[in-house]
């Protein structure tokens, strides 16, 4: 698994202070065999200058793709990424979504294992408005990722933010059972995996989507008869809060 690198796709669009939190918690990451491909769905210079500035820092290789921005063409950008990725392992995530340090490795485990003809689903801590707020490139780290964030956990309690327990990685398959894990249905977009072959195979994203074009891959993914790997408690991410489009 050591020799094994990945793809890592993040699309963004005009939110740069949520981005350059992310691209942070690329640095902290325990595998370090991966490319990172930014999808840019037009956005302006100053997601540009993080961008640039990002890669000074990075110690694994970052390109930024970019296209005018003509309305939402997120499919279009990541099409675009695809075809640029030379490697088989796809990991997909959101300019929007903070990434444990075992985010990536725990992908490339899945995809060891499996090889080809499989999508991993995964999932997220949904940080509320008045965390989020609060966070910044300076304390993301302390507030989320100490052993025990009681912030988190108070603004859980709150219901502003939502799914505490996602936080923690569980292996163990009998802990796994107990907490139904491994009970996924369904595909989010800021948090799967899968072979490059396979989105090919599929012909990459349907550009006809303006919305849930991330439904539609599980869709024909499914209906090719590939394995469905759906995990909670496994590859953390938080998602931070933002108002969402029609």
């Amino acid at each position: 698994m050591s020799d094994m690198r990945s793809t890592l796709i993040c699309s963004t669009y005009n939110n740069p202070k949520f981005l350059e939190i992310v691209l942070d918690s690329l640095l902290y990451q325990s595998s370090k065999n991966f490319d990172l491909i930014i999808a840019d769905d037009g956005s302006g210079d100053k997601t540009k200058q993080i961008i640039d500035k990002f890669i000074y820092k990075a110690n694994f290789p970052v390109t930024h793709i970019w296209h005018k921005d003509l309305g939402w063409r997120k499919s279009q950008i990541h099409n675009k990424a695809i075809s640029k990725a030379t490697t088989e392992h796809l990991i997909f995530i959101d300019g929007d979504c903070i990434l444990s340090d075992n985010f990536i490795f725990d992908h490339q485990k899945i995809f060891y294992e499996e090889k080809s003809k499989y999508i991993l689903m995964g999932r997220r801590v949904e940080l509320g408005q008045c965390f989020t707020n609060a966070i910044t490139l300076q304390n993301y780290r302390k507030l989320i990722f100490s052993p025990l964030p009681l912030k988190l956990l108070k603004s859980c309690l709150l219901k502003d933010s939502r799914a505490f327990m996602r936080k923690f990685s569980l292996y163990h398959p009998f802990i796994r059972k107990i907490f139904r894990a491994d009970n996924v249905h369904d595909l989010l977009g800021s948090n799967f995996s899968i072979p490059k072959s396979t989105m090919i195979q599929i012909n990459g994203f349907n550009n006809n989507y303006k919305r849930g074009e991330d439904g539609d891959i599980f869709i024909r993914v499914r209906n090719l008869g590939h394995k469905l790997i759906g995990k909670k408690y496994f590859s953390p991410m938080f998602h931070l809060y933002h108002n969402r489009g029609n």
